[in-house]
C-alpha cells in the first residue's frame, strides 16, 4: 500500500543543529508530522536541555552531540541508524554567520571559516551518510541555505554595518546551493534526492524598524514565520516531493521575483 503522500509516520530523520534556531523549528515540525527525529548540537548541556523540553513529545525527538569532525559525523550516523534502525532523511540545518565585514575588510580567513561552516561540514556529514547507505537507507538530503546564496544582498535594508550580510557568508551559501545540485545528479542513481531550501528573512526578535524596511522590499509585505520555512523542509522529506531533486526552493515571500 502506498504511504500517505503528506505523512512522515515511521520516517527517521537527523537534523544537524536541530536544538536551536531554524533547525529546532524544523525538528519539532517533522516530529509533529510523524517522523522520529534526532537533533544534533555541539554542546552536551544544550542536548540535555532540549531533551528535557521535549520530554512530552512521545519519544519522537531525541538528541546527540555532533561537532562535525569526521569521527563525530560517523558517530552521529551510527547513533541514529542503531537507535532508529535507519536514517532515511538528513536535514543539514547547521551553518555559521560570523560578524559582518565589508568586502574591503574581508580576509582569506573569513572566506575559509564561512566555507567550512556552510559547505565543508555539510558535505562531510552527507558524504558519510551516503557511504553507509546500506546501513542508513538514506533517501533524501535537505540543505538549508539562504536567499543571499542566490540573490545579491539589498544593502538598503540594513541601517548598521554590523547587521549587513557578510560577503563570505553569501559566497559560502552560493557554494552550498551548487553542492546540492552536484550531489543531486551524482547520487540520483542511488535513489537519493538532494534539495535545498533558501529562506528569506525570518521573523525573530528584530526591531520594528528593520521588520518594516524588510517587509517593504517583499511582495507579500512581511518577513517569514519560522514554521513557513520548516513546512517546506517537511514537504521535501515527504513522499509527495518524490520527484523533486536538485532544486533550490526560495522561501522568500516573492523577494526574488522583483
Amino acid at each position: 500500500m502506498m504511504p500517505s503522500l503528506f505523512s512522515l509516520e515511521g520516517v527517521t530523520v537527523l537534523v544537524s543543529a536541530g536544538c536551536s534556531g531554524i533547525g529546532r523549528d524544523v525538528a519539532e515540525l517533522l516530529a509533529e508530522c510523524g517522523a522520529r527525529v534526532v537533533a544534533t548540537t555541539r554542546s552536551a548541556e544544550r542536548a540535555e536541555a532540549a531533551e528535557r523540553n521535549w520530554a512530552d513529545r512521545g519519544g519522537r525527538l531525541t538528541t546527540t552531540v555532533l561537532d562535525f569532525t569526521e569521527e563525530s559525523c560517523g558517530n552521529a550516523i551510527t547513533f541514529v541508524a542503531s537507535k532508529l534502525g535507519s536514517l532515511q532523511v538528513l536535514v543539514n540545518a547547521a551553518g555559521g554567520r560570523f560578524p559582518a565585514q565589508t568586502p574591503e575588510a574581508t580576509s582569506d580567513q573569513d572566506l575559509r571559516q564561512q566555507y567550512e561552516a556552510n559547505v565543508g561540514q555539510i558535505f562531510r556529514l552527507s558524504q558519510i551518510a551516503v557511504e553507509r547507505h546500506e546501513q542508513t537507507r538514506i533517501r533524501s538530503i535537505i540543505n538549508l541555505a539562504s536567499i543571499y546564496g542566490a540573490l545579491a544582498v539589498d544593502h538598503r535594508i540594513y541601517d548598521q554595518p554590523s547587521r549587513q550580510t557578510p560577503l563570505a557568508y553569501a559566497v559560502a551559501k552560493a557554494g552550498l546551493i551548487q553542492l546540492t545540485r552536484y550531489l543531486a545528479a551524482y547520487w540520483a542513481p542511488l535513489g537519493i534526492r538532494v534539495n535545498c531550501v533558501s529562506p528569506g528573512g525570518v521573523r525573530r526578535a528584530q526591531d520594528d524598524a528593520f521588520v518594516k524596511r524588510y517587509g517593504a522590499r517583499v511582495p507579500l509585505g512581511r518577513m517569514a514565520e519560522p514554521h513557513e520555512v520548516a513546512g517546506v523542509v517537511a514537504f521535501l522529506a515527504m513522499p509527495a516531493s518524490g520527484y523533486l531533486t536538485g532544486q533550490n526552493l526560495l522561501v522568500d515571500g516573492g523577494l526574488h521575483i522583483w
